[in-house]
């Protein structure tokens, strides 16, 4: 399975790390096959979260077209 966490400008930190160590540790003790990744709607691009600022650049963008995808979206924060 492919699992896509989707980043925007604003993002909440625990939005988008927390779904990305658990789908890690899912496949760490599950011997599943899962494929984690950060990405952006837009592409390779640098994204800040909402609080403190911390950059991220994930690596593509959104690949929309895969039947095995599986997309949690980390929000902005309000």
């Amino acid at each position: 399975m492919h699992i896509q966490i989707v980043l925007f400008d604003g993002f909440d930190l625990l939005d988008a790390i927390a779904p990305y160590e658990v789908f890690c540790a899912a496949q760490m003790y599950t011997g599943e096959d899962l494929h984690v990744e950060l990405v952006t709607a837009e592409g390779a691009r640098l994204v800040s979260s909402g609080i403190g600022g911390l950059q991220i650049r994930p690596a593509e963008g959104l690949i929309q077209k895969r039947g095995d995808s599986f997309w949690c979206l980390a929000h902005p924060v309000r």
